[in-house]
């Protein structure tokens, strides 16, 4: 089961993540909404610098409202993907699809009021699809979980690769990847100390469990 720990805001927590086997890192670049895991792209350039010698997959999460914006991240950072988390339209996804050569993850936000139709849309354009958690106007880093029955709905619909997000942690990450059987799993709040520092027992810990999967 491969494992991307997102939020990461220093270097010396990317390091750690990274020795203690997680397969991807993703930073939260300059989004638009309040997150204790928001960090600006001098800083991820940094975290990119301070990782260059090891293996890893690092991954850029925006929020754009244009293309432009994700092309400038991508000639800065060089990340090997991005991660679309907001509401973007199937168009805007297509149009950085073709500006972009790198990995596409488009984030969906699940609650019932999730839109099929809008979720195949995007899909069209994505490589891979990663299903978080919606509570109110809050999406990412919740730390709820979600009704994975939504989930299975959503793979039926798509071809993609699935990327398991919302709530995860040691405890429940088993159980939620039985319901769903993605490609992989996403964690964030679950592996922290606290709001946007990570914990190496609680990171060791999810890493341990997931590998069993």
């Amino acid at each position: 089961m491969k494992v991307k720990v997102c939020g990461v805001t220093n270097a010396e927590d990317a390091r750690m993540v990274l020795e203690e086997g997680a397969d991807a890192l993703g930073v939260i670049v300059d989004v638009p909404v309040g997150t204790p895991r928001k960090i600006t792209l001098e800083t991820a350039v940094d975290i990119r610098d301070s990782i260059s010698g090891m293996n890893h997959t690092l991954i850029a999460v925006l929020m754009p409202e244009s293309a432009d914006e994700v092309v400038n991240v991508v000639e800065r950072l060089a990340p090997e993907g991005i991660q679309l988390h907001g509401m973007e339209s199937p168009e805007l996804v297509a149009d950085i699809r073709g500006k972009v050569g790198c990995t596409l993850i488009k984030a969906i936000h699940v609650d019932e009021s999730i839109d099929l139709e809008y979720v195949k849309r995007v899909s069209e354009h994505a490589d891979v699809i990663l299903l978080d958690t919606k509570v109110g106007d809050a999406v990412g880093g919740t730390g709820e979980q979600h009704d994975y029955s939504i989930d299975n709905q959503v793979k039926r619909i798509t071809g993609n690769p699935i990327m398991l997000s919302g709530g995860l942690n040691a405890e429940n990450v088993v159980a939620a990847v039985e319901r769903v059987k993605p490609y992989a799993v996403d964690v964030s709040s679950g592996v922290e100390s606290e709001p946007g520092r990570k914990d190496p027992v609680k990171v060791r810990k999810f890493i341990e469990v997931t590998a069993c999967l």
